[in-house]
């Protein structure tokens, strides 16, 4: 009926923004949600962006009154209430210290020589020059940013289509082969455990796993948009088994795309997941640790974030950092300030 109960389900109800909410709150109480925009104007600043002259939201006003809000419609269950024997995930690395002295988010900061310097460095100028300039539009910031963190990935050229080819050198290629030699997987047979690898971009997945592959000799299960569901499966199936169908061992390293393998998948013979560039929306690269840090299996899951120094990487994590703790503040009301606490002794 058009006026029964209505009941809105959703592991990720703010997709990376606060204000991604009202799409729930208007489809529960349509007569209460008439206005997205003046849900907004109450809730958040407003400002104009001086390139496209369009409002675009803000922070919060407040955020306890916010939540305060939502407490009469919102009921929340997190992963350790309904399975407290499950431990919680962990962040490796350090803590990144903030302007105001505090800890930030927690990576493994790596600092980008050479070529990759090099190369990063003409981005940011070329980037800054259009800007400057008044050529480059907000569809060109947003393409600027992606090249930014492609080349904090790795070297790589442009082609003639404005496309980004990687190659090496990469700081965080180079990182990874010696976290996998210190996980025993080193390609001389079984390693001692087994490790998921994402990124958001099909071609470094490539490239990597080609590296891995034909110079390291270590195996790979790669996984991304051009997997059909057959492989995907079996992929999975071999994984998580140990052994291939064929009666080999299985590769212990599991490279994957972050959109294509963010859902639908259990990993967790996995105990440690790699980042190789955290994603704009926090929610979408929190879909990939929980390929292995399920209910299924209770086991430690750790998680290492890898950014470049003095680059976008840290930004995009400081910024996502900021986002993905105020949701869960909240969502969880005083567990989200718990939650909070538990980040930053987790960086210790």
């Amino acid at each position: 009926a058009d006026n029964g109960l209505r009941i809105a389900m959703s592991g990720t109800p703010f997709r990376g923004k606060h204000e991604n909410l009202w799409g729930i709150l208007n489809w529960l109480y349509p007569e209460d949600f008439t206005s997205y925009w003046r849900w907004i104007d109450e809730n958040f600043y407003v400002y104009i962006d001086p390139i496209t002259n369009a409002r675009v939201v803000g922070d919060l006003r407040d955020e306890k009154k916010f939540a305060k809000s939502l407490e009469r419609i919102m009921l929340r269950r997190t992963k350790q209430e309904v399975a407290p024997e499950l431990p919680r995930k962990l962040y490796g690395g350090t803590p990144l210290i903030l302007r105001n002295g505090s800890q930030g988010p927690t990576a493994v900061w790596l600092d980008m020589e050479g070529q990759q310097k090099k190369a990063y460095e003409q981005m940011v100028q070329s980037a800054m020059a259009e800007l400057e300039g008044g050529t480059l539009m907000a569809n060109g910031v947003l393409a600027e940013m992606i090249r930014l963190k492609q080349f904090a990935n790795s070297f790589g050229f442009m082609g003639g289509t404005d496309e980004f080819f990687p190659c090496f050198p990469s700081n965080k290629f180079d990182w990874i082969v010696d976290f996998l030699a210190d996980r025993g997987i080193d390609g001389k047979g079984p390693g001692e455990s087994k490790v998921i690898i994402a990124s958001q971009f099909t071609k470094h997945i490539d490239l990597f796993a080609d590296r891995l592959e034909t110079k390291l000799k270590i195996p790979t299960f790669v996984l991304t948009g051009k997997t059909n569901e057959n492989k995907r499966i079996q992929y999975q199936r071999e994984f998580q088994r140990g052994t291939l169908d064929s009666g080999g061992p299985a590769p212990d390293v599991f490279l994957l795309n972050t959109k294509a393998g963010g859902v639908s998948l259990t990993l967790d013979a996995a105990d440690d997941v790699v980042i190789i560039d955290s994603t704009f929306v926090h929610d979408d690269q929190e879909q990939v640790e929980d390929r292995a840090h399920r209910l299924s299996r209770m086991h430690a899951v750790q998680v290492w974030n890898l950014a470049s120094t003095n680059s976008i990487d840290e930004s995009i994590l400081r910024n996502t950092w900021r986002m993905d703790t105020s949701i869960k503040k909240i969502l969880d009301g005083e567990r989200g300030v718990e939650f909070a606490k538990k980040l930053l002794m987790d960086a210790v």
